[in-house]
């Protein structure tokens, strides 16, 4: 039974999920949704476009790398802007202008390149700053006690969002054109527009910035909290604001902690879906696009191991899950290398252990993005999911990389496989991996059932 709250903050953490917490759970998982169809979708539409407009690999990927370049300047942007000026405000404008420059490709003139690149910089930037900030606030506004499960299960959303991604091209592109599916993209502004009435800024935060009315306002309206009789915390002055310096000098470990777990989980991961389909097509002798429809069933476990870790990370903790899902993720990666070759009652030995692998490595992947904003003070939450996925672009960039170096290519798009490189390849893949089980062993830390810190 939970004691009689004497703050503000316990009044918060002791309050029950009711409609208006479902509200915006849902809310935010919709809006992450969209953001992710905006970030993948680039890829289906360049398959179109480069054709038409005759592009040559080079220009190709440019158009590819810039989102990922851009999420790595939004993701530290937006978390300093999270934590500057606030969880919703972030989101709503840089929801409206993800959409806004996602779906100004449907607009764009014939073989205007060069645009098409720029407007998905800005839509990577955009998406990560709004990312950043849903973190922090889905991490604020889920009480303790319900934070390990419910909190990782929102993050199942980006998941969903390129499965929407991937039907929408298989089934409209066909119907709309490439240009009625990049209009598809202006979601997110609907999305942003929708959030400014239906989100309320995270209570938490506004304490930590030492809004005392405002929060007070928002407890009683949305949450039914009686203020009377609580009192606030009143952070120091100096503890009101917050910069990544700062982050950095006083919460060494945990920075080093998440971005590496970030980088490992996403070299991996990225990895394999760059280069696994090839590999199928090569062992079974079909083409690509049959592997690559043989390869959703790796997409559906990698769905189901985070909903499952979601979940066992209620009762196993987060550092003890983290252990588990990428030790067992690189030992099937290694297993996956040695049996690249062999089929198994006339299935690939490969792509059974590759998904049994995603099942674990992206079942991790769920509980780190409120990982992310737990291991730090609220005033420098965003900063910290700023941080992880920054790690996590990183990843995204080394992962293919390092697969075109051992494959002898300069494509770092998508990486041809060769049979003598599947295994050097697969093993640097187990190896960046390794480097997120070293992060959990060396700088791990428990945050179950530990309840943020607003003052300090």
């Amino acid at each position: 039974m939970n004691a009689v709250p004497r703050t503000l903050h316990q009044a918060v953490d002791q309050a029950p999920l009711n409609g208006t917490y479902w509200l915006q759970f849902w809310v935010l998982a919709l809006c992450t949704i969209v953001d992710f169809f905006d970030y993948f979708i680039a890829g289906f539409l360049v398959s179109v476009v480069a054709p038409l407009w005759q592009m040559t690999f080079g220009q190709s990927a440019v158009v590819l790398m810039a989102a990922g370049v851009g999420g790595m300047v939004g993701s530290l942007l937006g978390g300093y802007l999270a934590d500057q000026y606030g969880r919703k405000r972030v989101i709503v404008s840089c929801a409206i202008l993800c959409g806004i420059s996602a779906g100004l490709v449907a607009f764009l003139p014939e073989r205007a390149w060069e645009l098409f690149a720029v407007l998905r910089f800005l839509t990577g930037v955009f998406i990560s700053c709004v990312y950043a900030a849903t973190v922090a606030m889905v991490t604020e506004m889920t009480p303790t006690r319900h934070r390990t499960v419910v909190a990782s299960l929102n993050f199942v959303a980006p998941s969903a969002g390129i499965l929407v991604a991937t039907l929408s091209s298989a089934t409209l592109l066909h119907w709309l054109g490439w240009r009625g599916v990049a209009a598809l993209a202006a979601l997110p502004a609907l999305i942003g527009l929708v959030c400014v009435f239906l989100l309320n800024e995270s209570i938490l935060w506004l304490i930590s910035k030492g809004r005392d009315a405002e929060a007070s306002r928002i407890a009683e309206r949305r949450l039914g909290i009686s203020v009377d009789g609580l009192s606030i915390e009143r952070p120091a002055a100096h503890q009101l604001g917050g910069s990544y310096a700062e982050l950095l000098k006083h919460h060494t470990g945990r920075a080093a902690l998440i971005f590496f777990v970030w980088f490992g989980i996403a070299s991996a991961v990225y990895g394999v879906y760059a280069w696994g389909p090839t590999i199928v097509s090569m062992a079974r002798g079909i083409s690509t696009q049959e592997a690559a429809r043989l390869f959703l069933w790796v997409s559906i476990a990698a769905v189901a191991g985070k909903i499952t870790f979601s979940l066992l990370s209620r009762w196993l903790g987060r550092r003890p899950t983290g252990l588990i899902t990428g030790t067992m993720g690189v030992i099937l990666l290694v297993i996956a290398a040695a049996t690249h070759s062999v089929e198994l009652l006339g299935f690939p030995a490969f792509l059974l252990f590759i998904a049994i692998g995603e099942f674990f490595t992206e079942g991790g992947a769920a509980q780190i993005s409120p990982y992310s904003a737990e291991l730090f003070p609220v005033r420098l939450a965003g900063r910290g999911a700023g941080i992880g996925q920054f790690g996590n672009g990183v990843g995204k960039i080394i992962g293919p990389l390092g697969l075109a170096i051992a494959a002898g290519t300069s494509n770092i798009v998508a990486p041809k496989a060769t049979a003598d490189a599947i295994l050097p390849g697969l093993l640097f893949l187990a190896a960046c991996l390794m480097t997120t089980v070293l992060a959990y062993v060396f700088l791990g830390v428990e945050t179950r059932d530990q309840q943020l810190d607003v003052d300090r």
